[in-house]
C-alpha cells in the first residue's frame, strides 16, 4: 500500500482532519506512520525471510543481518538439518571438537552469530529471520513494506500520537489511549530492552532431546 494512501485514510477516517489548513500536516503524519510500522515490525513478526550464510573454513563468526528483529533458526542447505542455539558462557561446553561440522550457534548482541565447532570446511547454512523495515524513512509515495492486510491498522498508532500532540486542537487523551490500544491489541504491547535481548541471548524452545527441529518462535 502507498504511503499516501494511508494517510489520506487516517486523515478522513480516523482523525476527521479534511479541511486546510490540516491540524496534522503531510510531513508530521508520515513521520508517525513511519515509526508505527517499525514500531508494529518490533511486536509481532511482520517480514519473514530465509537469507543464505556462506560459510569458510576456520571462520566460526557471521553477520547476519543489520536490520534483524528475531533469529528463529539456522539450518544447514544441503540436508536442512537444523543448528542449536547455546548460552554463551556455554560455549566451552559444547567446544570439545575445536574444528568439524558445525551443530551449535551463539547469537551474540551485534547480530552476529559464532558456530561451534570452528568449520572445517565450506558449508552453506540458512538462517530464518524475522527482520525490520529496510527503509525506515519512507516518502508518501512509497509502498509500506508489511503486508497490507495489516496496513491500516498502523492508522490506530498514527491517529493515538496525533492525538497526544500537546495542542489545544489537537491533544485528545480519550482517543488516544482508545487507538493506541486497538494498536496493542493488533500487533502486541510494546517491546521492552530486556524482550529485545532475550530474543537475542535466550536459546529456543526445542525438543533437543528427541533431536527434534521444530523451534519455537518468539
Amino acid at each position: 500500500m502507498l504511503i499516501a494512501e494511508l494517510a489520506n485514510y487516517i486523515r478522513k477516517e480516523l482523525l476527521d482532519d479534511n479541511v486546510s489548513p490540516f491540524l496534522w500536516d503531510n510531513n508530521y503524519l508520515l513521520s508517525l506512520i513511519n515509526r508505527a510500522e517499525l514500531e508494529a515490525c518490533k511486536r509481532a513478526s511482520l517480514l519473514n525471510i530465509d537469507i543464505t550464510i556462506p560459510v569458510v573454513k576456520d571462520t566460526d563468526t557471521y553477520t547476519i543481518s543489520s536490520n534483524i528483529n528475531s533469529l528463529y533458526s539456522i539450518k544447514f542447505a544441503a540436508d536442512f538439518l537444523f543448528l542449536i542455539q547455546i548460552f554463551k558462557q556455554n560455549r566451552y561446553d559444547y567446544s570439545r571438537e575445536l574444528k568439524g561440522s558445525p551443530r551449535y550457534y551463539i547469537y551474540n548482541m551485534d547480530d552476529t552469530v559464532t558456530l561451534l565447532p570452528i568449520p572445517d570446511k565450506s558449508y552453506t547454512l540458512i538462517a530464518s529471520i524475522d527482520t525490520l523495515p529496510i527503509n525506515q524513512s519512507k516518502g508518501m509515495t512509497d509502498t509500506l513494506e508489511i503486508p497490507n492486510k495489516y496496513a491500516y491498522e498502523l492508522g490506530n498508532y498514527v491517529a493515538g500520537e496525533s492525538f497526544l500532540k500537546p495542542d489545544i486542537d489537537t491533544q485528545d487523551l480519550r482517543k488516544a489511549q482508545l487507538f493506541m490500544e486497538k494498536f496493542s491489541q493488533t500487533f502486541g504491547v510494546p517491546v521492552t530492552v530486556t524482550d529485545t535481548i532475550n530474543r537475542k541471548i535466550m536459546p529456543k524452545e526445542a525438543n533437543i532431546k528427541s533431536g527434534k527441529s521444530q523451534f519455537g518462535f518468539y
